[in-house]
């Protein structure tokens, strides 16, 4: 059985954790842990019962998952960014008791299952000593499962692995006999704890006494962030994807990582190439390892020589207690060197997929050469070589490695042929000059036509971003093979071209076009041509970040998510030194490119829009602008009232669109002024399409009182599109905001300062005009968006506006949404409100109001 407790010959006072600069003690660790576990213990959690844990990367997650295993619970891993059908499936087909999440991180889909935020848990009452049998519901056995991990469904469902307390125990001995943590180790924390490669990253370090470093929430993605973050905190052990640690490699410099000793590859193919540049890149030895989830996250290991064979890497022999058998089609052993297929046995196997008798059957078989055992069929092809190692050669069906994570083309088949006008759809993984990209092929119903964009923006709204295709090809019909069969070879190459051409101006235009050339394989780009309808992916956007500071122009990865052009670029890399940089401008264009109508987005109470940046992954094809105080830029705006800041913003939205109609967005405060902006537009004659307004009440007054403080630290972070837990603020309050908000936006810190000041200025004077505010009248129609934390169904926040509305008000509840920040859930509503779809959020009945 997996003890979650930490190890007795580890001092109290040694680090267990670091995370964002700051550090947790082991007996500071293992007091958190007992005291949520015997928390857990008292809501009904214990053996064989299942918890669902959606949180991004922090420490908090990191004591979730040792609690939910001290009190005897299953963990079931949820990602807070994954779109809310699928969040709704996994809980659905788990079953949890609860869900743990954190104020912070937002988490709105977990239906009617109790949400508990471990942040705000009063747990000082709670004993902290070690939670033993005698505490917890039942006795913890070896068979009990301790974590169910949803894995791709070729069926359009994720599927979940039930993995038991031995077999995780089974791996976390082979690895510790096999590679040695100890005290003197430091493991970084990395890896997505949906996949089960987290499993031993969350567990061993802690067993063994090591420190762990727990990486930032999207540092996975950032290969300079990870270079970086392992060279200073001294990180002895870690593991990648082979492609991104290529990715990593390109951001090594002479002298880094000399604590690195253990660099551990899988979830793909590891090339010779690879291995050896990572061995001449550092002196740690390369272990490749191979395992499916239903393995228990490893099967065999290989160590790398210096000088290995062939083109791949071997996947090696088998770990303790574990069997590889490869054979035939009538299941008998292959001889040396033959290709077969891949079948593991052994303690290491999972209980089976979760509530799927049929599938587990399916999957894993009688043991023909075993005693009563099973085997797992794992559709891997392999071979033994002439030194007793096991080869990778592919997959036997639909099922791909893709960027290291194990996906079912039948899922993704499966969802684009759900979407309105499709009647076939198949998906390929494309392996061109620019990398590994998914493609997907659909055709049309007769008589329709197919927009790839949109074909997109649906999937997206089904799937995690890994699995939506990069690009969609539409096509009259699929090809057939002489058997009336798909014949994937004879599938068309994407065509990666832009409807239109403007040469590079500048400079730096045409030094991020030749990067974007280079990276990208392809013989022209264009100043407005998109980095990522030509076929780039957010693994090569990093290449471009290094091209680009290799000719001495420092970028950040985050600006190729905002306008990925040459010239957006370029004008990014131009601002980099000036004060404009800091984006304080009236008018913020978060992006200045599509073909749709511009989304004005009005800032909230601090005065800043630099929060509905994260629009830009969620609203496609559309230019988005923030609109913010004139206040930062302008030492002489003293406006009167709300009215008059709102006429403003209409002299702004007019110089950018003359005409309407006009679709306008605005969260807290930002939701007053948008209606004001609505009001005035129409008092023109001008049509107002689209007024959504978020969390807003009539008044600053009436926000009080619900108990939104609006000038709190939280807020001020949130308002900026900064996590509010990025820094502890307590004690040093104003000092750790003027510290995150320089280091977030690569200002200095005296122009933070400076910032911070105007910004707290700002918010008190506009909270004086939003409490005597008299609002216009509105005559249309309001999607009010609400979160239901504290009012479950909206209508306080949506009353306050009863007689300044003439229309229907659309109330869309979003469940326990945190409202310091602009959550990945609220985007999703902004973008199906802006198709006028509303397919996975609950959506209250239309009522008429005013």
């Amino acid at each position: 059985m997996y003890d979650s407790a930490v190890s007795v010959s580890v001092s109290g006072d040694a680090t267990a954790l670091v995370s964002d600069g700051s550090e947790v003690s082991y007996g500071e660790f293992a007091s958190r842990v007992n005291q949520l576990a015997r928390h857990l213990i008292s809501v009904g959690v214990g053996p064989e019962s299942r918890v669902a844990v959606a949180m991004r990367r922090s420490v908090d997650l990191v004591v979730a998952v040792h609690a939910v295993l001290a009190a005897g619970g299953a963990y079931v891993p949820v990602d807070p960014d994954h779109p809310v059908e699928r969040t709704g499936h996994v809980l659905a087909s788990s079953g949890p008791v609860l869900v743990l999440s954190t104020s912070r991180d937002g988490f709105g889909g977990a239906g009617s299952v109790p949400v508990v935020f471990v942040d705000e848990v009063d747990l000082s009452s709670v004993s902290d000593a070690p939670v033993t049998d005698a505490d917890r519901l039942g006795v913890l056995r070896p068979e009990n499962t301790a974590y169910v991990i949803y894995t791709s469904g070729s069926t359009g469902r994720p599927k979940g692995v039930a993995v038991e307390h031995r077999s995780v125990v089974n791996q976390l001995l082979w690895m510790q006999e096999r590679f040695v943590l100890g005290v003197d180790d430091v493991v970084l924390l990395k890896t997505p704890f949906t996949f089960d490669a987290s499993v031993w990253e969350l567990l061993l370090p802690l067993q063994a006494g090591a420190r762990l470093v727990v990486a930032e929430p999207d540092g996975h993605r950032d290969p300079a962030y990870l270079a970086r973050v392992i060279d200073e905190q001294q990180v002895t052990a870690v593991q990648f994807v082979p492609s991104v640690l290529e990715a990593v490699l390109d951001q090594w410099s002479s002298g880094m990582w000399t604590s690195l000793r253990a660099l551990f590859t899988g979830g793909e193919e590891l090339s010779t190439s690879t291995a050896l540049r990572a061995r001449q890149t550092c002196s740690a030895q390369v272990h490749n390892l191979y395992g499916p989830t239903e393995a228990t996250i490893q099967a065999t290991s290989f160590t790398c020589l210096d000088s290995p064979d062939g083109r791949v890497v071997p996947i090696g022999t088998p770990v303790r207690n574990t069997r590889v058998l490869v054979l035939d089609a009538r299941l008998r052993p292959v001889p040396v060197g033959v290709t077969g297929e891949l079948y593991l046995s052994g303690v290491q196997l999972a209980r089976g997929y979760h509530a799927r008798p049929d599938l587990t059957a399916e999957r894993f078989v009688a043991d023909p050469f075993g005693s009563g055992e099973r085997m797992y069929r794992t559709g891997d092809l392999g071979r033994w070589n002439d030194s007793g190692e096991l080869e990778y050669l592919g997959r036997t069906d639909s099922q791909v490695k893709f960027r290291g994570q194990r996906i079912e083309l039948g899922e993704i088949e499966t969802v684009l042929g759900t979407v309105a006008g499709v009647a076939r759809a198949v998906v390929t993984v494309y392996r061109g000059a620019r990398g590994d990209s998914l493609i997907g092929y659909v055709v049309p119903c007769t008589g329709v036509e197919v927009e790839p964009a949109e074909v997109i923006a649906t999937v997206r709204a089904l799937l995690p971003t890994y699995m939506v295709p990069s690009r969609v090809v539409v096509l009259d019909e699929l090809p057939l093979n002489a058997s009336g069969k798909l014949d994937r070879r004879a599938l068309p190459e994407p065509i990666y071209e832009t409807d239109s051409y403007r040469a590079p101006v500048t400079e730096k235009e045409k030094a991020v076009a030749a990067v974007f050339r280079e990276v990208l394989g392809v013989e022209r780009v264009g100043r407005d041509d998109n980095f990522f309808t030509l076929g780039g992916n957010s693994l090569s956007a990093t290449r471009i970040v290094s091209g680009l500071a290799a000719r001495g122009w420092p970028m950040k990865l985050r600006w190729m998510f905002v306008d990925p052009t040459p010239a957006g670029l370029a004008a990014q890399v131009d601002g980099a030194g000036a004060a404009s940089n800091t984006g304080t401008e009236v008018l913020l264009p978060i992006r200045t490119t599509g073909s749709g109508r511009p989304l004005f987005c009005v800032h909230p109470i601090m005065g800043l829009a630099w929060c509905y940046a994260g629009l830009t992954r969620y609203v496609e094809d559309r230019p988005l602008y923030g609109l913010q105080t004139p206040a930062l830029t302008e030492p002489d705006f003293e406006p009167r009232s709300l009215r008059e800041i709102a006429s403003r913003y209409v002299t702004e939205i007019r110089g950018v669109a003359p005409e309407g109609p006009y679709d306008l967005l605005g969260w807290s405060l930002g939701g007053a002024l948008a209606h004001e902006i609505g009001v005035q537009l129409q008092e023109v004659g001008a049509e107002v399409a689209t007024l959504v307004m978020i969390d807003s009440y009539r008044n600053a007054a009436a926000a009080t009182v619900e108990g939104l403080d609006a000038l709190t630290a939280p807020e001020l972070l949130g308002g900026i599109g900064i996590d509010p837990e990025a820094v502890d603020t307590r004690g040093k309050e104003s000092a750790a905001i003027v510290d995150v908000v320089a280091r977030a936006y690569s200002v200095s810190p005296e122009d933070a300062g400076a910032l911070v000041a105007k910004l707290l200025s700002n918010a008190n004077r506009d909270m004086s005009l939003a409490e005597s505010n008299e609002p216009g009248v509105f005559h249309g129609d309001v999607h009010f968006v609400t979160a239901g934390a504290d009012d479950p169904t909206g209508q306080r926040a949506v009353s306050s506006w009863d007689s300044y509305i003439v229309g229907r008000v659309n109330n869309i509840v979003v469940p326990e949404t945190h409202w310091h920040m602009m959550s990945p859930e609220v985007f999703s509503v902004v973008r199906d409100v802006l198709d006028h779809e509303r397919r996975f959020m609950e959506v209250r009945p239309e009522s008429p109001v005013g």
